[in-house]
């Protein structure tokens, strides 16, 4: 996709998984259908709001950066939440932590910083090409999954 997308004519739909890339911004989110597990959003501009996650049970969840301002607590609400993609963050101490979230998978061009993870319980899932600072001070319950 490119540009500004309506994602208003996926409300009649009933998917599974449900992935949108490229755009520069999403709009009417509030339309998107009830999607079963797995949501990933993508797009250029930050996220400055998320409120069309609130009360959405998804067990997996990818999204491109929030603004700095974001608030995060739609995603801290899901209960069933167990996977997070965290696809170009520059500030990983904002990463909520949903009561059952298992993994979270960090991709970004640049440096990482990923000590503000460190004391959690969890999978951290890297890419090998990605610069990654403070994994020295992560804890003994962050465990390190490497992909290529």
């Amino acid at each position: 996709m490119t540009g500004v997308v309506d994602v208003s004519p996926l409300k009649a739909t009933t998917p599974h998984s449900l992935f949108l890339y490229g755009a520069v911004q999403l709009e009417n989110l509030d339309q998107l259908p009830p999607i079963e597990h797995t949501l990933g959003l993508f797009q250029v501009e930050p996220w400055h709001t998320l409120e069309f996650l609130r009360g959405r049970e998804l067990v997996t969840l990818s999204l491109s950066e929030p603004a700095p301002d974001c608030d995060m607590s739609p995603i801290a609400d899901m209960a069933l939440l167990r996977r997070l993609g965290c696809h170009g963050w520059v500030d990983l101490s904002v990463v909520p932590a949903p009561p059952r979230l298992e993994t979270i998978e960090v991709d970004d061009w640049g440096p990482i910083d990923i000590e503000p993870l460190r004391n959690r319980s969890l999978l951290l899932e890297l890419r090998r090409r990605n610069l990654h600072v403070g994994i020295e001070q992560l804890g003994p319950d962050v465990k390190i999954r490497w992909r290529n």
